[in-house]
């Protein structure tokens, strides 16, 4: 299983599509945590609604604390042999766990970000493709 964690912070914008992305994933061993940080514009009663319509959400309500906080609660409560973090104004092309988890190796953490715009950096990544950094476990 992948424990999707994400961070939520004053995104009601943005929440559903970010979550609507992770449960559309191809691969269908996930379960996603969304982690609400003391919201105050109303994101943390749409994390609610969001777990009320699919059992693989869970949702982890706790005081502000910062983005690092809310990542640390959500490792705590994870129960998949992978973790995945995504930030909530993010969305994950469909293929996106399975794609990162064909290049796994063992017991490992996957950290990743999603690139939106294209980088000129070493490594050209280009929009809608997911950049990982492999942690050991």
């Amino acid at each position: 299983m992948i424990s999707v964690i994400v961070p939520v912070y004053n995104r009601k914008e943005t929440l559903e599509r970010c979550v609507q992305s992770l449960r559309g994933q191809t691969y269908p061993d996930l379960e996603i945590i969304l982690v609400d940080d003391g919201s105050t514009d109303g994101s943390g009663a749409l994390c609610n609604a969001l777990a009320r319509e699919d059992v693989r959400i869970r949702v982890i309500h706790k005081e502000n604390g910062g983005v690092s906080s809310a990542r640390n609660a959500g490792m705590e409560a994870a129960k998949g042999e992978y973790l995945m973090f995504t930030d909530s104004d993010d969305y994950a092309e469909a293929q996106m766990a399975e794609k990162l988890l064909e290049g796994s190796v063992g017991s490992i953490v996957v950290f990743l970000a999603l690139i939106h715009e294209p980088l000129a950096v070493a490594v050209d990544l280009q929009p809608g493709l997911a950049a990982g950094v492999v942690l050991a476990h």
